[in-house]
């Protein structure tokens, strides 16, 4: 069995004001701010030897607990929500795989494995993989999938419960991980000294005076953001987290926590709480200054009055320690069916000869949801469990686009991917590349002779609209069946090169077991990226060839860029690493090449970023001016 490597983690607490009304959160009162907000002081900080020397190479265990579920389902108030028994056709599902056949994975290889549902996430950076399953157990892997070391959490002096998040943010070129405490009484969070994953790390831990559930976090210019819910009182809280001070090791960073309306049921009749999804940034950092942004959805069929995308933003203020939810749009979706019946954490999908199910996960957004600037506008790309019937399993996925003029959001994309092959397709993750390119990867399985295991496909960004173009793949094929909480999430990743996904997620091959007969959830790890496999001597004529160099010469950046696919005006911008845009310029490449230069005198010493591109592309790299 693979060990795990575990570290420290901080996770942001809410406290909720109760007798409020409802519906601020869920976007029933149109431009109101839906809370108030405070500030919280870490009541622990420290910094940490580095975690090389301090790993025991061990992952951490704990007895199986039956009742894992009925604790989680005592605290969920039984829905009030009146579902419809009857819904229209989805009209936007696709129900063929695509026909272009994909490239071979990258690499592929085991991870660490978990006896019960492994919350299985990781993030990738420029010579390592970091996963974190459940207890908050972490491995570092090289890039080649070997094992660097193992531990959990309590090494790095931080504790921890459930619910593991790993980051890697690329701007600062740091790691962070993060999760919920023994009691979920506070949060821990460790961030990286270095950009060395097994190094020194400095660890908070800050108070939580509320029961937090479901925590994911995320990067942005202005801060680490956090979206949880409230399982004492089945609401959605959010918060800031200091991040330009955490970089430092500043030992009084704080958090921003905005206090939501109580009672705020967000599960509905799902067995995962429909908890707002904020965005991560996967291209350059937009702007200081910009909201952050968080979408969920309603669906009819779950008892909402609408089939629509809700979009709040979410403006932090670091200096007056304030942060202010606001409604922005909701979007109206084509129709679909989001409601699988067994709520009370009970199963939904059919697996081989089984009589229980594994979890739909029907409820949330998938974890996370990237966010790409481009040129001219910015692309967001969501996806979510659906019911195809039967409680057979699709998977509705959208790319949303925010005009950089206008501000304003629309849907650009929209599709259920659901091939007529009585398969369930579920627990997805969705990615998008620097070309455009979308990837989602899931769990599948059916009733009669398919166990569950993990496959993915995708689409070029030059592909017809609302269609998965590349046939399926398999990344890891399961054995036997899981009899207990699936999920809760899974993960794709945009690897540093602008191009490369990353994805983890449960399979189950061994049949052993130390939870009832559930059978040990056993995690993968693999990466690939969206090329078509083309025939000896055939050029691919993806924007994914250009080759993008900058380096500095006498207070120049000489910025060159080879393999463009054509002469299309190009936008060169300079970006510090706190998103601020510090030059544009409109260049013409000649004969597929452009070399320009940006002049840099006068500019501080530190980590900047050149992004060059188009509507239809861009390349990112970071540079360093001495």
């Amino acid at each position: 069995m693979r060990k795990f490597t575990l570290l420290p983690i901080v996770i942001a607490v809410v406290s909720i004001a109760n007798g409020q009304n409802t519906n601020n959160l869920l976007g029933y009162k149109n431009g109101k701010p839906a809370g108030t907000s405070s500030y919280i002081h870490p009541t622990g900080f420290h910094i940490t030897r580095p975690l090389r020397e301090l790993a025991n190479n061990q992952m951490k265990t704990a007895p199986y607990k039956a009742d894992i579920g009925d604790e989680r389902k005592e605290m969920h108030p039984t829905s009030k929500f009146k579902r419809k028994q009857s819904y229209p056709a989805d009209p936007v599902i696709q129900r063929k795989v695509g026909s272009t056949v994909l490239d071979t994975t990258l690499i592929n290889f085991e991870g660490g494995n978990w006896y019960d549902r492994p919350d299985a996430n990781g993030a990738a950076g420029p010579n390592n993989y970091v996963q974190g399953v459940n207890l908050c157990n972490y491995n570092i892997y090289d890039k080649g999938g070997n094992l660097i070391l193992s531990t959990d959490m309590s090494i790095l002096g931080g504790d921890c419960s459930d619910d593991p998040i790993v980051l890697y943010d690329k701007y600062a070129d740091r790691w962070v991980v993060c999760a919920v405490t023994y009691g979920y009484q506070n949060l821990s969070f460790a961030i990286s000294a270095t950009a060395d994953p097994a190094g020194a790390y400095y660890v908070y831990t800050y108070p939580f005076p509320v029961m937090p559930d479901f925590p994911k976090f995320t990067v942005w210019t202005d801060g680490y953001y956090a979206a949880y819910r409230d399982i004492n009182l089945d609401t959605a809280g959010v918060a800031v987290l200091e991040r330009i001070r955490m970089l430092k090791g500043d030992p009084n960073a704080g958090l921003i926590v905005s206090r939501f309306p109580s009672n705020i049921v967000t599960n509905r009749e799902s067995q995962l709480p429909g908890s707002p999804r904020l965005l991560t940034c996967d291209g350059v950092l937009p702007p200081w200054g910009t909201p952050e942004y968080l979408m969920y959805y309603t669906n009819v069929n779950m008892g909402d009055p609408n089939n629509n995308i809700m979009i709040y933003q979410l403006k932090a203020d670091t200096t007056a320690k304030t942060c202010v939810l606001s409604f922005v749009d909701s979007l109206a979706t084509a129709p679909y069916n989001g409601y699988f019946a067994g709520y009370a954490f009970g199963g939904n999908i059919m697996e081989p000869g089984d009589t229980t199910s594994a979890w739909s996960l029907e409820g949330p957004f998938s974890y996370h949801a990237p966010y790409i600037k481009f040129t001219g506008y910015s692309s967001v790309v969501l996806s979510c469990t659906v019911n195809l019937g039967d409680s057979v399993a699709g998977i509705r996925w959208y790319e949303l686009r925010q005009n950089d003029t206008t501000k304003k959001w629309s849907i650009y994309q929209q599709s259920t991917y659901g091939p007529n092959d009585s398969v369930s397709r579920w627990n997805s993750s969705v990615a998008m590349n620097l070309n455009g390119d979308i990837t989602i990867a899931y769990n599948v399985t059916n009733s009669t002779n398919l166990f569950p295991g993990i496959r993915y496909t995708g689409r070029l960004g030059t592909d017809p609209l609302n269609q998965m173009t590349f046939t399926e793949q398999t990344a890891a094929k399961g054995t036997h069946v899981f009899n207990t909480q699936w999920g809760d999430i899974s993960e794709s990743w945009l690897d540093p090169d602008g191009l490369t996904f990353w994805h983890t997620n449960q399979y189950v091959i061994d049949s052993t077991s130390t939870c009832n007969g559930c059978g040990t959830a056993n995690v993968r790890i693999f990466s690939y990226r969206l090329s078509p496999k083309l025939s000896a001597g055939i050029p691919s004529l993806s924007s994914g060839t250009a080759d993008l160099k900058v380096y500095e010469v006498n207070n120049f950046l000489n910025v060159v860029v080879n393999g463009l696919v054509n002469n299309d005006k190009i936008v060169v911008n300079l970006f510090d690493i706190n998103g601020k845009q510090l030059t544009s310029e409109w260049e013409n490449p000649k004969a597929g090449k452009l070399e320009t230069k940006i002049n840099v005198s006068g500019f501080a010493k530190g980590a900047y970023f050149v992004r060059v591109g188009n509507t239809n592309f861009q390349k990112v790299s970071k540079v360093i001016i001495e």
